[in-house]
């Protein structure tokens, strides 16, 4: 599975920031590159 980076969520202090990223193998998808397209997808 591979992703995207799409940014990083800031903790703040001397705790490390969250990378936040985005798959592109999402089942819905069959196989195709994008972005989740059902709720449950986007819900994980």
């Amino acid at each position: 599975m591979t992703t995207n980076d799409v940014g990083d969520f800031v903790l703040g202090g001397n705790e490390e920031d969250l990378e936040i990223r985005l798959s592109t193998a999402w089942f819905s998808r069959g196989g195709e590159v994008g972005g989740p397209t059902r709720r449950d997808e986007l819900l994980s």
